[in-house]
């Protein structure tokens, strides 16, 4: 039996609060956990598994179809990409009316019930997808479905049982990251969950313990990585330092195999240290993203974001002595944050001096503590669920509403053209697209810029 894993285009819903030019040149990135579910389900059925990615794929989805006749489509939806994945669904069964269709990803896993009644879905996922995947396909070719909903039993407790994603299920030669410089990019995780607690984060369906791939396990896929001629990953862990001797040693393990790889990673201010710095170097880390989110220690209260500015500062100039890049995060818009907040925060940015910055404006995201917050504050109704239950394209997701929405878009704007558009940050970033030979791509992103202020 055959079944087509789809992922859906990318319309950028999540995007809604940014600037369009922020989004515009960003590049597409590999559906990394579509793949995971793919190269489990290969290894674990007799079923013939093949993937589409929307985002990259030349041909038709149509024509695909037609001529592979799944028994079986899966979607992956995200609640951004919800409206594409039903559009997809609509037309999959247009195509076929006997082809099956499941639903699976974040938003099946926060709003299963949901889920399930909307048009042209036969079956849901819902939770961390491999095994209740699995399961479905097994009780299909059995005809023995129970039921409608799929759900995981719990977190995977060991990732090492799962198989290394194979890439080569989609054109891995297609992915683009504004950020990219060597080549083929492609993105990792070498961990699930996040032990923090800030209350705007939006993975919940990887929960909160932090579960950790072996050493071995990590440096076995990046062999594979740098055997497919890719020369550059993100990898995509929450925090990549949570577990700081873990990550000491697949620095030491990528250098004593010489792994000719470049790599980013996302890191808290308080989980590095020199030593760590000095092995991220060795072994390839290009860049270091970081979340500081405001700069009102009142506000890092609030978003329970427990850093202090000093420990940003110091980790920064840290980062910067060893020659790693740096990507700073900032978030317009929190709870308790004032308007003079958000102009210190610009100002700061500068002062910083990272490399990059993205800021974004605080949007409350489904089964977020910060969704919740204004849910018993009675600040707005269940907009989500509500979504969930009967999907709208003309939805935008609302910012978090102590500041005008309008409002925050322009300070966010001001933000970007402040940051971006300082004459010796320009100079700087062109010799060095000079030296990596990427000057169009960064005067293209540019101009984009310039053309909005």
């Amino acid at each position: 039996m055959k079944v087509l894993l789809i992922n859906p285009p990318d319309t950028g819903m999540m995007q809604a609060n940014l600037p369009a030019y922020v989004d515009q040149e960003r590049g597409y990135l590999p559906p990394l956990g579509l793949l995971q579910v793919a190269s489990y389900a290969k290894a674990r059925t007799n079923w013939e598994v093949r993937v589409y990615d929307s985002n990259v794929e030349s041909r038709e989805l149509g024509d695909l179809i037609y001529d592979y006749k799944p028994d079986l489509v899966g979607i992956t939806a995200t609640t951004f990409t919800l409206i594409s994945a039903l559009k997809i669904a609509k037309r999959v069964k247009n195509f076929s009316n006997y082809t099956k269709v499941v639903l699976g990803g974040v938003h099946t896993s926060i709003y299963p019930e949901e889920s399930s009644r909307l048009p042209y879905i036969d079956y849901i996922v819902a939770g961390e997808g491999e095994e209740p995947f699995v399961k479905l396909l097994e009780d299909i070719s059995k005809a023995r479905e129970n039921g409608h909903i799929y759900q995981s039993r719990g977190l995977i407790p060991e990732l090492d049982n799962l198989p290394i994603p194979d890439r080569t299920m989609t054109d891995y030669k297609a992915y683009s990251s504004i950020l990219g410089s060597k080549g083929y990019i492609t993105t990792m995780m070498t961990s699930r969950g996040c032990p923090y607690h800030c209350i705007f984060c939006h993975r919940p369906h990887l929960g909160k313990v932090f579960r950790a791939r072996s050493t071995e396990n990590v440096l076995e896929e990046l062999e594979q990585i740098v055997g497919l001629g890719i020369g550059e990953v993100l990898i995509y862990d929450d925090t990549f330092t949570v577990d700081l001797e873990r990550a000491k040693a697949i620095c030491l393990g990528i250098i004593q195999r010489h792994l000719p790889t470049v790599y980013d990673i996302r890191a808290r201010v308080d989980t590095v240290d020199s030593e760590l710095m000095e092995l991220l170097k060795a072994s390839g880390c290009k860049r270091i993203h970081y979340g500081i989110e405001a700069t009102n220690p009142s506000v890092l209260k609030a978003i329970c974001k427990e850093i202090s500015l000093e420990r940003v500062e110091e980790t920064f100039a840290l980062t910067k002595k060893y020659g790693i890049e740096t990507l700073a995060y900032f978030i317009f818009g929190s709870p308790t944050e004032t308007e003079v907040d958000i102009l210190h925060t610009i100002e700061y940015a500068k002062r910083l001096q990272p490399d990059y910055c993205h800021f974004a404006v605080m949007t409350p995201y489904p089964a977020t503590p910060l969704y919740q917050l204004g849910l018993n504050r009675g600040m707005y109704s269940d907009y989500w669920q509500e979504f969930a239950r009967e999907p709208r394209e003309d939805f935008v997701p609302p910012c978090w509403n102590e500041i005008e929405q309008e409002r925050l878009r322009k300070l966010l704007n001001k933000a970007y053209k402040s940051f971006y558009l300082r004459p010796w940050y320009i100079l700087k970033q062109a010799r060095k697209a000079y030296r990596e030979k990427s000057l169009g791509r960064i005067v293209k992103a540019g101009t984009k810029v310039l053309l909005k202020t």
